[in-house]
């Protein structure tokens, strides 16, 4: 998750290399400032994420909690599988997620897995009667992830 952290820093420092080749320091020193701010922001969102978030699980239902972030809920009614896949978001950048299947295959959420473990999930899936499944599976497309997992799938 760190990645839209550095990839600001990255594409900046680009930037201002090819800035400073061609002499113009103040656009350096703009973009500079600009890069560490908007990196900076971004980390802090991560880090308010993973301080703050948290789970909570109700029969039959599952919420994310935690300021600043909206609080979101699925109704989960009977859970058959919190599945581990692998999502290719394109460009390269490839994240493992969590997607909550329900009985009929229904997917009403999912969550990033590089910030939820497993035997978090474990113990998300016990509370539901349901188990946990890691996909060995070639990544799935982000455009293909309503035919792989049926339902909106929300991203928490």
């Amino acid at each position: 998750m760190l990645l839209p952290a550095i990839l600001p820093l990255m594409v900046g420092s680009a930037g201002m290399a090819y800035a400073f080749s061609h002499g113009n320091v103040t656009v350096v020193v703009v973009g500079a400032v600009a890069g560490l701010a908007l990196g900076a922001l971004l980390f802090m969102r991560q880090l308010l994420y993973l301080a703050c978030v948290r789970l909570v699980v109700e029969p039959g239902r599952v919420q994310r909690l935690g300021f600043p972030f909206p609080r979101r809920q699925a109704s989960i009614s009977f859970l058959r599988s919190i599945v581990g896949r692998n999502v290719d978001f394109g460009h390269g950048i490839i994240a493992p997620m969590w997607f909550f299947v329900d009985s009929t295959g229904y997917c009403p959420c999912s969550l990033y897995a590089e910030l939820w473990e497993a035997a978090d999930m474990r113990l998300i899936a016990g509370s539901l009667g349901g188990t946990v499944q890691e996909s060995s599976d070639p990544p799935v497309a982000r455009n293909e992830i309503p035919s792989a997992f049926p339902g909106p799938a929300k991203r928490w």
